[in-house]
């Protein structure tokens, strides 16, 4: 689990750290920065399997695009610490990763490094002072510096062929590039990222239209939603629908079928009132109704860790089934080894998480990105006593918000 990140040199942001629980819901006004916060976890990600010149282009983004406007630098660097067990025995791994954004399509990596920790992470580790005692006892496994590759320790000998010491230059993330299948550590910390995504804002436009495939999730923004429920077996279709009629009793059925053209498949629902059978083709498939499929069927995800992003989750659903989804979030989260980072604009959904999972997201008067857990001070738990975490956040103003905490 990611239990901390620290992002250096993105869009907004020029130094923002971030603690994170199973469930973090992100809340802001508009502009805030919240979606910049999912977009920069999101390359982070994506720079162990491809370099981050190929994803910038993917998105249609220059370097410029993601390069800091305010602090000036070239540099683009995250310090991530994440919380993994292996036998039942927790241990820390602290990746630290920089680089130089140099013109409208390069990027360079500058140095990147993997630190272990044996035992469980601390929330004293939030302190700077602790967390350098933390780097003083960490077991360094790889480093990259200027070109430099070295391992430093490996569990066991698989990558004895390779040597200890050699040049790369990297437009991505070593950990891509390099084989590290003899460090079970690396590869656990591989795993997680390979499975974080950033599926943005689930939208009915993508899901109501064909796709095809073989797919472990929903895709980005629910546009894999059919593929994915059409390789369901039986059993995970019948517990799939079961989910999705304690949402909406009228639903009676979930199915994908094949179009002409072999491979694509259509989504398709039927819904029962009394003895009426009402079958419904996408293109008649309310929003509301596509985004409740697709938030049940992204419990169904064939990967057990990972963290999932979504970015306004409130889109198009009634403020008495968000209670509903809010539960099975929890309940989803408590039975993997999964993440959730999640924005929300809606003040009812946010009466559903709990308080210290909830993180509010503003600029200062330079415009830079800030994160604050506003709930976790002395004065807003006060009004927690009487008020739910909605209404504090609508009828406080945002100065009132982020008043340093009382000692």
């Amino acid at each position: 689990m990611l239990k901390q990140v620290t992002i250096k040199g993105f869009k907004g942001i020029t130094d923002l750290t971030l603690n994170l629980d199973k469930i973090n819901v992100l809340i802001g006004i508009n502009s805030s920065g919240k979606t910049t916060i999912l977009q920069a976890l999101d390359l982070l990600a994506n720079c162990v399997s491809r370099d981050v010149s190929e994803y910038l282009k993917d998105k249609n983004w220059k370097v410029s695009d993601i390069k800091s406007q305010i602090s000036k630098s070239s540099l683009l660097s995250y310090n991530a610490l994440f919380e993994f067990e292996e036998n039942g025995n927790p241990f820390l791994l602290i990746w630290q990763i920089e680089f130089k954004l140099i013109s409208a399509t390069s990027v360079n990596l500058i140095k990147e490094s993997i630190l272990k920790v044996n035992g469980k992470w601390n929330k004293a580790y939030c302190n700077i002072d602790k967390q350098q005692k933390l780097f003083e006892n960490a077991i360094p496994l790889y480093t990259y510096r200027d070109g430099i590759v070295i391992y430093e320790a490996f569990h066991d000998q698989k990558a004895k062929n390779q040597e200890s010491e050699f040049y790369l230059s990297l437009g991505s993330s070593g950990l891509k590039i390099i084989d590290f299948a003899g460090n079970k550590d690396i590869c656990l910390l591989k795993e997680f990222l390979k499975h974080t995504t950033n599926f943005e804002t689930l939208a009915a436009e993508n899901m109501r239209r064909s796709s095809r495939g073989t797919t472990e999730d929903i895709g980005i923004g629910g546009k894999q939603l059919a593929a994915f429920i059409k390789q369901m077996n039986p059993q995970q279709k019948e517990d799939y629908t079961k989910i999705v009629h304690s949402i909406l009793n009228s639903m009676d059925s979930i199915d994908a079928y094949t179009k002409g053209t072999p491979g694509w498949v259509e989504l398709f629902i039927n819904e029962k009132f009394g003895s009426n059978d009402i079958k419904v083709r996408p293109y008649h498939i309310s929003d509301g109704t596509l985004r409740i499929l697709a938030f049940v069927a992204l419990l169904n995800t064939q990967y057990d860790l990972g963290l999932l992003m979504l970015d306004e989750i409130e889109n198009g659903l009634n403020p008495y089934i968000t209670t509903k989804i809010v539960e099975l979030l929890y309940e989803f989260t408590s039975q993997t080894k999964h993440q959730l980072l999640l924005s929300t604009h809606s003040s009812l959904m946010l009466d559903d998480f709990k308080p210290e999972d909830i993180i509010y997201v503003y600029r200062d008067n330079d415009g830079r990105i800030k994160a604050k857990k506003v709930f976790n001070t002395k004065k807003i738990k006060t009004f927690l006593d009487y008020m739910s975490p909605g209404e504090i956040w609508i009828n406080l103003t945002e100065k009132e918000l982020l008043e340093p905490n009382d000692n």
